[in-house]
């Protein structure tokens, strides 16, 4: 009896199975049936009430997008500078993306201690 029950689930699988081999124009939709009209411009609408027409004016608008996001540095790119003293920035020598060289200077601090200049 179980054998038989397995044989059984094993044909009806194996045709199921079949189907995914279909004739693929048989599923198909059938083809558009596309009927011209005499004036292309013009196309009917259900319920036209709820679509008012207006007239097109032109109006000056802004070239300018307002939006909200987070400016973050780029962590790959970014190298830990170090300084000798701790203290107020006075004042910045290099930009963003600027190439430093060993011994450049870079900004100047102004702390409790004797001002030092750090250099890269």
């Amino acid at each position: 009896m179980g054998v038989l029950f397995i044989f059984t689930a094993s044909l009806a699988t194996l045709g199921g199975c079949s189907r995914v081999h279909g004739d693929d124009a048989a599923e198909a939709p059938p083809p558009a049936n596309v009927v011209p009209s005499a004036d292309a411009s013009l196309l009917t609408v259900d319920r036209p009430e709820q679509y008012p027409l207006v007239a097109a004016v032109s109006r000056s608008t802004t070239s300018e997008l307002v939006v909200t996001g987070t400016v973050a540095p780029d962590v790959c790119r970014n190298v830990p500078v170090v300084s000798l003293a701790s203290g107020r920035v006075m004042a910045i020598h290099t930009r963003l993306g600027d190439t430093v060289q060993k011994g450049q200077l870079m900004i100047a601090v102004r702390s409790d201690a004797p001002r030092r200049k750090v250099a890269a």
